[in-house]
């Protein structure tokens, strides 16, 4: 991520929990970090977040925790523009599950200018391991380019 000094912007990279409740409160947590550290500039919060909201083909997951967020002004780029799975059942990684349609991981950012240039779903194609195909992660990556 770039970032000039006339442009200040706050990073927060996370993994966060599996259960309901501690994803929830931790999640709580980090925005209140973020909120008594924010500058002027852009805020990014970005990682695992365990957590989905429910849209077209995607199911929802620990909606609260990413609600939370949206609803202190973050934009989610990935979800709105691309909206692909990144915890998916085509993952060679996962349970093989046609059903299992998530997006766990988000680049949320927050800031009046921010202007999102390009989302993508990353990291899905398989590599061979020992004459097997495999993904590289259970979950697929996230790419978000923004500007001011």
């Amino acid at each position: 991520m770039y970032a000039s000094s006339e442009n200040p912007t706050n990073v927060y990279s996370t993994l966060m929990p599996t259960k309901n409740a501690e994803n929830l409160q931790q999640i709580q947590s980090l925005l209140a970090f973020s909120s008594e550290h924010s500058s002027e500039g852009a805020e990014v919060l970005l990682g695992d977040f365990n957590c989905s909201l429910p849209k077209g083909q995607i199911a929802g997951d620990f909606e609260a925790s990413c609600q939370a967020v949206v609803d202190q002004g973050y934009l989610d780029p990935y979800s709105e523009l691309i909206n692909d799975c990144t915890f998916c059942g085509e993952n060679s990684l996962t349970r093989n599950d046609p059903k299992l349609s998530l997006v766990l991981d988000h680049v949320f950012i927050r800031h009046d200018k921010i202007e999102v240039k390009k989302a993508a779903r990353t990291y899905v194609e398989t590599v061979s391991l020992e004459g097997t195909k495999t993904n590289l992660s259970d979950h697929f990556g996230v790419f978000v380019k923004a500007g001011l």
